[in-house]
């Protein structure tokens, strides 16, 4: 039996944001920057900030998704920016959309479709 896709976002926002976005879109997991705040809801600026954008998006979506057989030739990324590269180069069907430089350059190079 074939699984269902999974929607993911894999943003460098901060979570609170992208969680309201995903209120509205048929979204699977939401991974981004988690905001530490205190008891008094205030935000913690003492606390470890892990921005989820460049090298870091891959990880994140490497350890959400640790242990689970996932079909990385045949997912597809959507990124626009070329610290999207690293996480695109991890499936099978990388999309540019509207890049910038530094990703169209990355695309053309590599084949991948351009938006």
């Amino acid at each position: 039996m074939r699984k269902k896709p999974k929607a993911v976002i894999c943003s460098g926002a901060n979570t609170l944001l992208l969680n309201e976005v995903g209120k509205h879109l048929p979204i699977d997991t939401i991974i981004g920057t988690e905001l530490i705040f205190l008891d008094d809801k205030t935000y913690d600026f003492d606390a470890p900030l892990m921005i989820v954008t460049g090298t870091n998006k891959p990880k994140a979506l490497l350890e959400t998704f640790q242990g689970m057989e996932i079909d990385w030739p045949n997912s597809y990324a959507y990124g626009d920016s070329y610290y999207d590269h690293d996480i695109l180069s991890l499936t099978g069907n990388p999309v540019a959309v509207n890049p910038d430089k530094g990703l169209r350059d990355i695309a053309l190079e590599k084949g991948w479709a351009i938006l």
